[in-house]
């Protein structure tokens, strides 16, 4: 038992480094197939600990099935088989993620490393921002990687800390330092200057106050409340005098395009790619025009920026299908734990709620990118259906216990 134990442990150390190479240090120091040899060397510890027993997930059944229909269906209509088939195999990998992280709520019978392991990156990639960002007037890590992609890795990472102070646990220490940990996320998403960014982190920072200022900060001390209460201002305005002495040109690009939201260059651009790839899915409504391909049908020859649209345009009604199958069934989950389960723990039931909220916030990014393109959509994305199954298999384990 202490030997499988010890094989998921390097399993999980592996899969953490995985995480960082390819959100992070891949931009700064690319091997090829360094990161598929991680992460296979990952899934053969996870698989020797559980003496090879897969998770029975039917989402991860469903994107299977996904991944061998827009293959096959690619190899007929693609403009472009080899595109295709290069992002079915980098959406292969991002299932073998999955895989493994459902292998690891279920261990653990708590989904804290798959949590803990996306905030780290989204700490890590802040501090790379801050020590070698580029860019005058939108900051990255790299002038390969999209200040959007680490928008969203940012935005979900802050999601993930305030779940996590959803706890019975509440010490004055850990609400500090999650806060203190949600103050770096906030503050990389506005380096990055990303609206869609700026838009969700607010949001998810609103509703959980909302939701959760009852179970965590009344239950605190008043002195406690106190004396959070100023700590988080005096923090809140030395941040904010160092970061508008040290990126005015950030700041004020921020305003302008905040001011843009609902017009300018680059959401009337959108607005026609969004129409062009609708066009191309009703010109191929049964099997599309082929896994990323979508883009050799566009004047402006890139992906439609919205993931419903190329869902639809790239894999035509039988992939998207497949696909929203798994994605429902993944929401069914949740919805089914908030509906049917009486849990005792009230944090469980705001916890439940919380991520339907991140749920929603996820919907709300697939507007604008595309989740089987990005690691850091279609992470949280997991992380949802490994926390439903969690979930419905406590519950299973206390009806067990009570017969």
């Amino acid at each position: 038992m202490k030997t499988r134990n010890h094989l998921l442990t390097v399993s999980k150390v592996l899969f953490l480094a995985y995480g960082l190479y390819v959100n992070i240090i891949i931009s700064l120091f690319y091997v090829k197939g360094l990161a598929q040899a991680i992460l296979l060397t990952s899934l053969f510890f996870a698989l020797v600990s559980t003496r090879l027993r897969f998770p029975k997930d039917k989402s991860f059944f469903a994107f299977i099935a996904f991944a061998v229909v827009i293959t096959v269906t690619s190899a007929f209509v693609a403009y472009d088989f080899s595109r295709a088939f290069m992002s079915v195999l980098t959406f292969l990998e991002f299932l073998v993620s999955f895989l493994l992280i459902i292998i690891y709520s279920e261990h653990d019978r708590k989904i804290d490393f798959a949590l803990n392991a996306f905030v780290l990156q989204g700490l890590v990639t802040v501090l790379l921002m801050v020590v070698r960002g580029t860019n005058a007037l939108r900051v990255s890590i790299s002038e390969s990687v999209n200040v959007n992609t680490i928008g969203t890795v940012l935005v979900f990472s802050i999601a993930f800390v305030l779940f996590e102070m959803i706890t019975s646990k509440k010490t004055a220490l850990r609400v500090v330092a999650g806060f203190l940990a949600v103050l770096v996320l906030a503050f990389g998403i506005m380096l990055t200057v990303s609206k869609k960014s700026i838009i969700a982190g607010a949001a998810l920072i609103i509703l959980w106050i909302i939701c959760c200022y009852r179970t965590t900060f009344m239950k605190m001390k008043k002195g406690y409340r106190i004396l959070l209460f100023f700590a988080l201002i005096l923090t809140g305005y030395f941040v904010y005098r160092w970061y508008t002495s040290n990126y005015a040109t950030q700041i004020e690009y921020m305003l302008f395009r905040m001011s843009e939201i609902t017009e300018g260059d680059s959401s009337q651009e959108r607005l026609e790619l969004i129409k062009e790839g609708f066009e191309t899915f009703l010109s191929y409504p049964v099997f599309g025009v082929g896994f990323n391909n979508a883009r050799y049908y566009s004047i402006f020859n890139t992906y439609t920026h919205c993931f419903y649209i190329e869902l639809l345009a790239c894999t035509g009604i039988i992939g998207t299908f497949i696909f929203g199958y798994g994605m429902v069934h993944i929401w069914s989950k949740i919805g089914y734990c908030l509906k049917r389960f009486r849990f005792r723990s009230e944090e469980t039931r705001i916890q439940i709620v919380f991520m339907i909220i991140i749920y929603l916030v996820l919907l709300f990014y697939s507007w604008t990118q595309i989740i089987f393109y990005t690691f850091g959509l279609i992470y949280p994305l997991f992380v949802l259906s490994a926390f439903g199954s969690y979930l419905i298999n406590q519950k299973r384990e206390e009806t067990v216990g009570l017969e």
